[in-house]
């Protein structure tokens, strides 16, 4: 006797499965079954067809929304893309708010603040060398009770004659300093400024690359002497350089959209936003856009 085998889908068993309704409707008596063994078949085979519309209502409707949700998903996705591509170029994105949306780099330079360190120093300078020469210019004029006004003149005129080498000592120390530490400072730029940063990244994501930048590969990030950021650019194959992010805590990450090859450079920033040498372009070959 042959095993039997019913279809290997739904649509193929319900084609089968009309076709053996009829004929057992047709021939039941000859295989011994009754009318009541037909009313029961014909019940089930009823509930079938209004399960097996059910179905292929909704495997229909399962099918178009799959279609329209994707081509739609695909739009959602572009648009956005496109609205994230605008932050990242703006001069005010230094990419810590990647994930919340909101952060502004803080545009400050640590030259200016020690500029404006000194500055108060000087004046506080100023005061004390007032202070000590008021004092001694009155202890000078403090004349003896019984000395002739010619004498009180000559002192006031030697009290006046001391005071101004104290001055002119004070002012020229604070000027040697000053000019001292600028010299030091523009020196330290631009050492760091003549020698290009190092570039590498990793992947842990479809379409996401983590950007890396030190002065040695696989290093912890940390700025060197006279740099107060690291700038990067990047640009899709066929595309223009465009800024990815400034600042000074790496990796920074970088969510693609295009599957483009895509290419990154960076450089060393000092003092008064100036940039330094490009590093050499290195590039990574994206496959796909960031789920």
């Amino acid at each position: 006797m042959a095993n039997f085998k019913f279809p290997n889908n739904v649509t193929q068993f319900n084609t089968y499965l009309t076709a053996f309704h009829k004929t057992f409707n047709a021939h039941y008596r000859t295989y011994g079954f009754s009318q009541s063994d037909v009313r029961v078949f014909n019940q089930f085979y009823k509930s079938w067809q209004q399960n097996y519309a059910m179905y292929t209502q909704f495997s229909a409707m399962n099918d178009f929304f799959t279609k329209f949700w994707n081509n739609e998903y695909s739009n959602f996705q572009s648009y956005f893309s496109w609205v994230f591509a605008q932050i990242q170029k703006n001069k005010n994105f230094n990419g810590n708010g990647q994930y919340w949306f909101g952060n502004t780099a803080v545009k400050s330079v640590p030259s200016i603040k020690s500029t404006a360190k000194k500055s108060t120093s000087k004046k506080t300078t100023a005061k004390k060398a007032t202070t000590s020469t008021t004092s001694i210019s009155s202890t000078v004029s403090k004349p003896a009770a019984k000395v002739a006004s010619k004498t009180t003149s000559k002192s006031k005129s030697t009290t006046s004659r001391s005071t101004t080498p104290v001055r002119s000592t004070s002012t020229a120390r604070k000027t040697v300093s000053k000019k001292s530490t600028t010299v030091r400072s523009s020196s330290s730029n631009s050492s760091v400024l003549k020698s290009a940063p190092i570039v590498w990244f990793t992947s842990t994501k479809k379409g996401q690359v983590n950007v890396w930048v030190g002065s040695t590969k696989n290093g912890t990030f940390k700025l060197p002497e006279g740099a107060s950021a690291a700038y990067v650019e990047y640009r899709y194959e066929g595309g223009a350089w465009t800024r990815l992010t400034q600042g000074a805590k790496f990796p920074f990450i970088h969510s693609l959209n295009s599957s483009k090859k895509v290419y990154y450079r960076a450089c060393w920033v000092g003092s008064n936003n100036t940039k330094g040498v490009f590093s050499t372009t290195v590039s990574w070959n994206n496959t796909a856009k960031a789920a």
